[in-house]
């Protein structure tokens, strides 16, 4: 229960908090009107991070962009520089880094930021805004009834009742056998 209570407290505060933006980026605050705390928390430091990074190199055929991004930091007081190729797609606004971040953890990196900066971008394209770290997504304990004294059930119930009917039957009919089973998984 403590933690159901945590969690709804959670939700509350991302939704009635404002945690400041650290810049004075369009991009950043399109971040902290949709992402959680946690989530936006994560994202601010892609953007602090930022600062280490500069354009090094670039390369246009018209349409795609290549850009080599340095980025600068301190090792065992040693000064070190890293270089990324990043991508970028000036008709459909798609940046792709070679560090991989937003394919293996879902958040955008300052290497690509620093680009779309550059491409001079006001907003991140919604693509690279995940709708499961979002504030305001529905969460499915959302489907479960709260209270039994009302005849009327919200219409995003009644869908996900009927749904919920639908495949239910349909489990049941398939459990009883094998080529059942991998018909509905084909």
């Amino acid at each position: 229960m403590a933690a159901n209570t945590n969690n709804k407290e959670v939700e509350f505060a991302s939704l009635n908090i404002v945690i400041h933006c650290e810049t004075q980026s369009l991009m950043e605050r399109q971040f902290q009107k949709e992402y959680t705390h946690a989530k936006f928390i994560e994202v601010q430091t892609k953007f602090r991070s930022k600062m280490n990074c500069v354009i090094h190199h670039f390369y246009s055929d018209g349409q795609n962009c290549t850009y080599t991004v340095m980025e600068e930091s301190i090792h065992d007081e040693h000064s070190r520089e890293r270089f990324f190729i990043v991508f970028y797609d000036k008709k459909t606004k798609d940046v792709q880094c070679q560090c991989l971040l937003f394919e293996f953890r879902g958040i955008i990196c300052r290497h690509a930021l620093v680009v779309l900066a550059q491409e001079r971008q006001k907003s991140v394209p919604t693509k690279y805004i995940l709708q499961r770290w979002s504030k305001n997504v529905m969460r499915k304990h959302t489907y479960i009834m709260t209270s039994f004294n009302s005849k009327e059930k919200p219409p995003h119930i009644q869908r996900y009742d009927a749904l919920r009917k639908t495949f239910r039957e349909i489990a049941e009919v398939a459990c009883e056998n094998h080529e059942a089973i991998e018909l509905l998984f084909a």
